[in-house]
């Protein structure tokens, strides 16, 4: 069993494998292979066209703050990651009533380093701010910085959870039916 997931905001990106775009593999293959489509982001999002024309099940979700996500209402924060798109996360801490005095975008997959770690501090110091990150960016931080960053842990809602649940556990099922 094999499930796509896709952005529901951005899609399948420029539709280019690395290095030339953001995919893995071409969408066409993509799509040929998998039993599934989990669209993620705004459910008013209408499908990208190849996902369509695909004619697969599609399960719709979006990511929230997990039940273990800081209270960030009134706080002011620097908000700072290194994913895919790093705009969903910066509208994210907004949307949990931070005030993101400055927004700072690595790249997917950066590799932080001291000079990073040194823009960041002083960024939250002049603004007199929290640092805050996605917990993916967190556990690529080199350990004994020394700062407080404020990891955003998130979950993911299903717009229909019963529908969902039989997605995971046949998922699963082909998982063991594979070893």
């Amino acid at each position: 069993k094999a499930v796509i997931v896709v952005d529901a905001v951005s899609g399948f990106g420029n539709g280019r494998v690395i290095p030339a775009g953001p995919l893995r593999e071409t969408v066409r293959c993509g799509l040929a292979r998998a039993d599934g489509v989990v669209v993620l982001g705004p459910v008013q999002a209408p499908l990208p066209p190849a996902v369509a024309a695909a004619g697969l099940p599609v399960w719709r979700a979006w990511l929230a703050p997990s039940d273990a996500a800081p209270d960030l209402a009134g706080r002011r924060v620097v908000a700072f990651a290194g994913i895919g798109r790093p705009q969903k996360f910066f509208d994210l801490v907004e949307a949990l009533g931070a005030d993101v005095v400055d927004r700072v975008a690595f790249a997917d997959h950066h590799p932080y380093g001291p000079r990073d770690l040194a823009r960041l501090a002083q960024a939250a110091q002049a603004a007199g701010a929290r640092l805050v990150t996605t917990e993916k960016d967190a556990v690529r931080l080199p350990a004994g910085h020394g700062l407080e960053i404020v990891p955003l842990p998130v979950a993911v809602d299903w717009q229909d959870p019963a529908s969902a649940d039989h997605l995971i556990t046949a998922l699963l099922a082909g998982r063991e039916g594979a070893r």
